[in-house]
């Protein structure tokens, strides 16, 4: 519900790449489902710390924005498969164009994300857009577009496995459900508005409040 609300606003406006999105899909979901067998069968505590220092690492990644990226960094990969992407920022009235490097480094971080997502149910978001972001050099708005795009495919992956082993909890989802419906038709407009560092902040400030709740 919060993939499909929050990504028809971007989606609209142009700002997901869809390519991006589907391509590193295909590691997350298979680390979806293996985290999502592992929530199963074991007590996630060890895993839980181990995520929480990986998150808090990553907030404090995204407090350095990164630097220009060298020419050589842009992969073939990136052109064949028509990952460069351009978008309109509204909070900046003018075009952004960016081509995402490293695919492949950001295909094996997507696999890590899946597997937080079919852990510790959080949607693996945390993980994407830094990756997107530090590693590949995605645009923040666009990184975050594009998960959004991304977690409601994650999700359906472990979520499956949760629902066979009578883990879901209905009467805790449904009115759990209006909110999140309210809240990401909320978040993806005001995203359009404000700028790309105060994005960065709030992702920061996120970051290290899941990282501080798993610890």
């Amino acid at each position: 519900v919060n993939s499909l609300s929050g990504a028809s606003v971007y989606l609209r406006d142009h700002v997901t790449n869809v390519r991006l999105g589907l391509l590193l899909e295909m590691s997350t979901v298979i680390g979806a489902i293996a985290g999502g067998l592992l929530a199963v069968i074991m007590t996630p505590t060890l895993l839980q710390a181990v995520f929480a220092v990986l998150l808090a690492v990553m907030s404090l990644a995204m407090l350095r924005r990164p630097g220009k990226a060298e020419h050589d960094e842009v992969t073939s990969a990136s052109h064949h498969l028509g990952l460069s992407a351009t978008y309109v920022d509204p909070a900046l009235g003018q075009p952004v164009s960016y081509t995402p490097r490293r695919v492949g480094l950001g295909m094996a971080a997507g696999s890590v994300a899946g597997v937080v997502s079919g852990l510790l149910g959080i949607g693996g978001g945390a993980i994407k857009v830094p990756v997107m972001n530090l590693v590949m050099r995605v645009p923040v708005k666009a990184a975050s577009a594009t998960s959004v795009f991304m977690v409601g495919i994650t999700v359906v992956a472990s979520a499956v496995i949760y629902y066979v082993n009578d883990l879901i909890d209905p009467s805790v989802v449904v009115p759990a459900t209006v909110g999140v419906l309210l809240g990401a038709q909320i978040g993806s407009r005001l995203a359009r508005r404000v700028t790309s560092a105060v994005i960065v902040r709030i992702l920061v400030v996120v970051l290290l409040y899941l990282a501080v709740t798993l610890l």
